[in-house]
């Protein structure tokens, strides 16, 4: 009579086994997911759009590199994660800029549609307080000026009186027609916005129309309190080419 044969002992070894090929996740996946991830700073300003651009070069490579060599379905998500990633931001980034530079530009033609109706309704003093730089500037009174303001602003207001675009407006008067002609310029530097467009002043009377082109310089800064910011006036130049 035999007897049974002893089941074998199961012995446990710390060392992988040679005959299952082990796959460590490619640097390259890693190196997208990364560039991926790091592309959000191009939200932060236009220079940084170079890394969105460097998100979606790195991820591409990965991605051609995993196709031909055996790597687990982990490395080609990593890399497929940056790229989702980096084409997001580098779409978003440049969208977003441009989205806020348009409607920050049409605020700035509002405001200057505005400064130059206050010089053709004779609101010379709130013309004037337009191009003032401080962000608590009083309301003023066109009615009374001369109870409003020190002995230097009420010069200051007598002079700006004199100037040829003002009094060019003022003759045009309320009827006159501002419309604005074209978008010049875009300047952003340390929070601070410069839009410079044109506008063309017209009036007609006598069966002849008298056409004024105004070039304005309006600067928006930055408040930390509000979003809409703080405008003013920079300057103007009058008669100028409507080009």
């Amino acid at each position: 009579m035999t007897s049974e044969a002893e089941s074998p002992t199961p012995v446990f070894s710390d060392h992988a086994d040679p005959n299952i090929p082990a796959h460590r996740v490619s640097g390259w996946a890693i190196a997208a997911l990364l560039t991926g991830v790091g592309s959000a700073t191009a939200l932060l300003h236009p220079y940084l759009w170079f890394t969105a651009a460097l998100g979606l070069l790195v991820a591409s490579l990965a991605l051609i590199r995993l196709q031909h060599a055996a790597q687990p379905s982990s490395a080609y998500r990593l890399a497929t994660t940056g790229l989702v990633l980096a084409t997001v931001f580098a779409s978003w980034a440049p969208t977003r800029h441009y989205l806020r530079q348009h409607r920050l530009n049409q605020q700035a033609i509002a405001v200057s549609q505005q400064w130059l109706q206050f010089l053709a309704n004779g609101q010379t003093a709130k013309a004037l307080a337009a191009m003032s730089d401080s962000p608590t500037r009083p309301e003023p009174d066109d009615n009374q000026p001369a109870v409003r303001g020190t002995p230097a602003e009420k010069n200051r207001l007598q002079r700006f009186q004199q100037q040829k675009l003002v009094k060019t407006l003022a003759a045009l008067g309320p009827r006159a027609r501002i419309q604005h002609h074209r978008s010049q310029e875009h300047i952003h530097r340390d929070g601070v916005d410069q839009f410079v467009n044109l506008f063309a002043v017209a009036r007609s009377a006598d069966n002849q129309q008298t056409t004024l082109y105004v070039r304005i310089r309006a600067q928006r800064t930055d408040n930390p309190v509000t979003t809409t910011g703080f405008w003013r006036i920079m300057n103007y130049q009058e008669n100028v080419a409507p080009r």
